[in-house]
């Protein structure tokens, strides 16, 4: 078995002992696969700040301001919620368009990955 993820590449034997390796350094990993970090990691960020201003634009918070303040601040973490479910699903896509496009090509030669259970959890 070998299988890789955004951040390490592993195999598991035929006695069951799985090796993994980290990518060692930001160059040196694909083109595609620094976009989609770079999406997901944007994603994460993005949502991260929406919750944040979420949290504090709340009714029941006492930080914020008064209610004009704290409704402009649940605006804007709802609508960084909606670029961050953005940012992630571009980021799915991408990865899917470069898996697919390899796994369909009859003239690629190298190892063929497929679609994978987190792939499809990460687009629900």
């Amino acid at each position: 078995w070998y299988w890789s993820s955004l951040w390490k590449a592993c195999f598991t034997d035929s006695t069951s002992v799985t090796n993994c390796q980290d990518f060692p350094v930001l160059w040196s990993v694909d083109n595609h696969i620094q976009i989609v970090r770079g999406l997901l990691m944007g994603a994460l960020s993005v949502g991260m700040l929406g919750f944040v201003l979420s949290l504090i634009g709340m009714e029941c918070t006492f930080l914020g301001g008064k209610d004009k303040a704290k409704y402009r601040k649940l605006f804007t973490g709802g609508v960084c919620h909606i670029i961050s479910g953005f940012l992630a699903a571009s980021g799915y896509a991408v990865y899917a368009k470069y898996v697919s496009g390899e796994y369909f090509n009859p003239y690629f030669d190298g190892l063929k990955f497929d679609l994978g259970t987190p792939l499809f959890l990460g687009w629900v």
